[in-house]
């Protein structure tokens, strides 16, 4: 499924492409998203770059529905990871 991530903080966003069920972003996916959506050093969000409010949700499918999506972290090694459920 094709979806659009934003951070409204930097006005930007990024189209990706999400597959049917769990979705699990980490590694060079997630650093990549962070460069896309917002700078190096900034703070002004989490891991990946997202930000987002009720009007201007930070993920969202082609016809605008916002997916509910969670950060976290691997137990066994730290990283960092986003993970959401996609149905069509």
């Amino acid at each position: 499924m094709k979806a659009i991530i934003r951070n409204n903080f930097h006005g930007t966003e990024k189209n990706i492409l999400l597959k049917d069920g769990r979705n699990e972003i980490r590694g060079r996916r997630l650093k990549a998203w962070k460069k896309a959506l917002c700078c190096s050093d900034c703070t002004c969000s989490g891991a990946g770059g997202l930000r987002g409010d009720l009007e201007n949700p930070s993920m969202v499918s082609q016809d605008g529905t916002s997916f509910a999506w969670g950060y976290s972290y691997d137990h066994k090694t730290g990283e960092p990871y986003i993970f959401m459920y996609v149905e069509k």
